[in-house]
């Protein structure tokens, strides 16, 4: 989007909160319009997938599960009055996308991007890892 754009503005939001969760509802309230457009929702996911495949391109994977994070939630927002039940719809795959491990992660973003240049990687990774998870409670690796 060009720069002013309200996804332009809510990006920036993004990036000053340092992509991390808290964004999410500093955003709903400081750039509500973006949260209740479709249209302007959908924009912001794309760039935000965008961001995060070429995160995974780098070999970056620390910002990836907090990038899917945010997706899920705009996913999973409809446009309701709170983000309490985005939240309670997107907390189960938000969660596990936090401890899973790299396949996973590329898988997330395989699944949702319209090219195919995770594909190569995605088909590697599968093929040598185990999906991989950790418990929120002992934090032990669970495969």
């Amino acid at each position: 989007p060009p720069p002013g754009h309200p996804v332009d503005d809510f990006m920036d939001t993004f990036y000053l909160e340092n992509l991390a969760l808290a964004a999410i509802s500093s955003t709903f309230l400081s750039h509500h319009e973006v949260w209740k457009d479709t249209i302007m929702r959908k924009m912001a996911i794309d760039i935000l997938l965008r961001i995060g495949t070429n995160y995974i391109l780098r070999g970056i994977f620390h910002d990836t599960s907090r990038l899917s994070g945010v997706i899920i939630f705009l996913e999973q927002y409809d446009g309701e009055d709170e983000l309490c039940s985005a939240y309670s719809r997107s907390a189960e795959d938000f969660g596990y996308l936090c401890r899973a491990g790299a396949r996973d992660v590329v898988r997330f973003y395989y699944k949702r991007i319209p090219c195919s240049c995770l594909e190569k990687l995605y088909s590697i990774i599968k093929k040598n890892e185990y999906r991989v998870s950790k418990s929120f409670h002992c934090k032990q690796t669970v495969k």
